[in-house]
């Protein structure tokens, strides 16, 4: 039985595993040659 709880506990961990991938997947955007360059950022003055 705890065999069991354990698998259960364990499929049910990579269920969130791949739905947490799967939404940082959506949010990624392939970019065109077309699009306009992102901001270059610069370094941060001196002190």
């Amino acid at each position: 039985m705890q065999r069991f709880a354990a698998t259960i506990v364990l499929a049910v961990g990579c269920v969130f595993v791949l739905a947490a991938a799967a939404a940082a997947q959506d949010t990624l955007k392939e970019r065109s040659l077309n699009d306009t360059p992102a901001a270059a950022h610069t370094a941060p003055p001196a002190s």
